[in-house]
């Protein structure tokens, strides 16, 4: 379970990073979220979630601004979501998506410099903050040695290292990101949402994450939010959402919640 922090009660009295009223988002008859209201607070890593279909990546983009058609409100510190300039809101909030674009013939470090694009244009001068902020990035993710490798030729776990690393030389203040533990096996999803979590804590910024596995968004995440149905079926702390009778009613079948002797997560398994 995530430790507590020494500015947790700074934290706890700061602005909501995202605020979300009364939130509905429809695509045709279909209503794929309903109804949301919800706070994120900044400095936090909060996980969203859920059976398939339940709204995870559709509140995920979202708050990237990738819909812009809903009804409710949705503001990101303290200001209505689609009052921001694009480039402003680039600069304060990176997202990455479930399904990457393509890097052929990419090398590492050409990745990393993207996440400058927000703070110079195609057409600005890359200059000596830029070169500090991809090579700080590279350096916190620990990528530096792959800087003349090809993207595609990394491992799973690499790779979303580096797509981590561009995120951060974004020097954002929120990251966005959906799932992106789906195509790793469980040591590489480790080592990436451990990653994730220093970032956090170290650069002091605010992750929503989107998860299958609960007992990961638990291990590593402040904050848990299951949705179902496009709703928002309860929130809290991983030791509050942790309950045998939680998890059922999350996932549809009976869940026992043990506690690790050597590590203390709290796990959930099935009956």
């Amino acid at each position: 379970m995530a430790t507590t922090r020494p500015h947790s009660t700074e934290v706890a009295s700061a602005a909501p990073l995202f605020e979300l009223d009364k939130v509905r988002f429809e695509i045709g008859a279909a209503t794929l979220l309903d109804g949301i209201d919800l706070s994120i607070a900044p400095e936090r890593v909060t996980a969203l979630i859920g059976h398939n279909g339940s709204g995870k990546t559709t509140l995920m983009r979202l708050l990237a601004r990738h819909h812009v058609q809903y009804a409710g409100a949705i503001r990101f510190d303290g200001k209505s979501i689609a009052s921001w300039r694009p480039r402003e809101f680039a600069r304060r909030v990176a997202h990455l998506p479930q399904y990457t674009p393509s890097t052929d013939g990419m090398l590492v470090s050409e990745l990393v410099a993207l996440g400058r694009y927000p703070w110079h244009g195609s057409l600005g001068t890359f200059g000596e903050e830029d070169h500090a902020r991809v090579a700080e990035a590279m350096q916190l993710t620990d990528v530096q040695q792959y800087a003349n490798r090809m993207v595609d030729s990394l491992s799973g776990g690499e790779r979303q290292r580096v797509w981590l690393a561009m995120l951060i030389a974004q020097d954002s203040r929120c990251l966005l990101l959906d799932e992106p533990t789906s195509a790793l096996d469980i040591a590489h999803q480790v080592e990436v949402l451990d990653l994730v979590r220093t970032l956090c804590e170290q650069r002091r910024i605010g992750v929503v994450v989107v998860l299958h596995d609960i007992n990961m968004a638990a291990r590593f995440c402040d904050r848990i939010v299951a949705l179902r149905h496009g709703r928002i079926l309860m929130q809290g702390t991983p030791g509050e959402i942790m309950t045998g009778s939680n998890l059922a009613a999350i996932y549809g079948v009976p869940m026992n919640v043990l506690r690790d002797p050597a590590s203390g997560h709290l796990v959930g398994v099935p009956q």
